[in-house]
């Protein structure tokens, strides 16, 4: 489901106005490629129309050509793809008054795994950085170039599973979007294994000339300490580099009272830019104690002021 919550201020006491999209949640719906699971909205305004951008599911069913086994749970997961929802407003979105997809906005263009895979490739397929999955759509307009750049996660498996970038650029941002093969945001170690960012937020800054993201860093490896958030760079928006001091923000809270509380998730961040360019507020889902087992609605989004200094 997607839904709306607003406020006064950017730095919080918003409220929920409703479902937008997909009301009925996870049911067994095959009627639309979206229609079981829709998550992870990411919503920009354009040319005066907003663009809603999200990833979502359908169970292909039992009959699906799967190479192993698969779950229910495994089919849905391997079908996830990107769409968009175009309105005018938010009263209109709320009314139900936007277009969208009847296809996937984007859909992998390879299916490579060694077993337990929904509608695999044909044996020999080279893997492209749009693997199995497309998730976590970020999309930013480059004024240079006049291109809208949209990132997105795949899954690759050499040998065992990894999160992997890519990137598709189009001359409008409703599309059509046409991938690159490169594969972003990522970094080798130099022990043969690759660094790998989780749900960046990209941004292009007029006055640096270059794009700026913020990410999520599962391991500290990024930052070379502990997990938490951390920033990279590129002038291009292909070739990510990281600055001398990576950290974004760490994986606590800092209550105004000046308390420090360290939290088990900070995650899927997403920051309010001002006229130039620089963030003034991260929102981010957010839960203090361990999270994977929870059923009590215990997580939460946060929302905090940012000091932009580079």
């Amino acid at each position: 489901m997607i839904g709306v919550a607003v406020s006064d201020s950017p730095y919080g006491g918003y409220k929920d106005i409703g479902i937008v999209y997909n009301k009925d949640g996870y049911r067994p719906d095959s009627c639309s490629w979206d229609a079981q699971s829709v998550h992870n909205p990411h919503i920009k305004r354009y040319n005066g129309k907003y663009y809603l951008y999200y990833c979502a599911t359908a169970d292909p069913g039992e009959n699906a050509h799967v190479k192993g086994k698969l779950s229910r749970r495994d089919r849905l997961q391997q079908n996830q793809k990107l769409g968009v929802l175009c309105f005018n407003s938010i009263k209109e979105l709320l009314e139900g008054k936007f277009s969208c997809n009847e296809q996937p906005l984007l859909a992998p263009r390879t299916r490579v795994k060694p077993d337990n895979v929904l509608e695999p490739s044909p044996e020999g397929t080279v893997t492209k950085p749009d693997n199995l999955i497309l998730v976590n759509p970020a999309v930013v307009y480059h004024p240079l170039k006049k291109k809208y750049y949209l990132y997105f996660k795949g899954n690759v498996y050499d040998p065992t599973w990894r999160g992997v970038h890519g990137v598709a650029i189009a001359d409008a941002p409703e599309g059509p979007f046409i991938v690159q093969n490169d594969y972003v945001f990522e970094f080798e170690t130099g022990d043969n294994r690759k660094l790998n960012a989780e749900d960046p937020f990209v941004w292009y800054h007029r006055k640096d000339n270059c794009f700026y993201a913020v990410f999520k860093d599962f391991t500290g490896g990024f930052t070379k300490g502990k997990p938490g958030l951390a920033i990279m760079y590129a002038e291009d928006g292909i070739h990510w580099k990281l600055p001398e001091h990576s950290l974004f923000m760490n994986k606590e809270i800092i209550l105004k009272n000046g308390e420090r509380i360290e939290v088990d998730r900070l995650e899927r961040p997403q920051l309010l830019l001002d006229e130039n360019d620089e963030p003034m507020v991260l929102y981010s889902a957010c839960s203090v104690t361990p999270l994977n087992m929870k059923q009590d609605g215990s997580s939460f989004n946060i929302q905090i002021p940012i000091l932009w200094n580079k």
